[in-house]
């Protein structure tokens, strides 16, 4: 018999979370190698590695200085 837990963790969608950042030297740029929609591939620690689309492309600057960065979307 499976414990009561376990099956009430089985009735609910598996859900997959990542945090990470593009790193600082990336040669790759946002509207010259990639654009909103592409699909792209994160490669993490541990053998991570996850397909996702680029939905959204931040700027922002504050007093420790301008940054930009792509925010992916899991593949449905």
């Amino acid at each position: 018999h499976r414990p009561m837990a376990l099956e009430a963790l089985a009735q609910h969608k598996k859900v997959r979370l990542f945090d990470g950042e593009v790193i600082p030297n990336n040669p790759n740029q946002f509207n010259v190698d990639y654009f909103i929609g592409d699909i792209v591939t994160l490669y993490g620690d541990y053998g991570f590695n996850e397909d996702m689309r680029v939905v959204e492309y931040i700027r922002s600057e504050d007093s420790q200085g301008y940054r930009a960065y792509p925010t992916l979307g899991i593949l449905t």
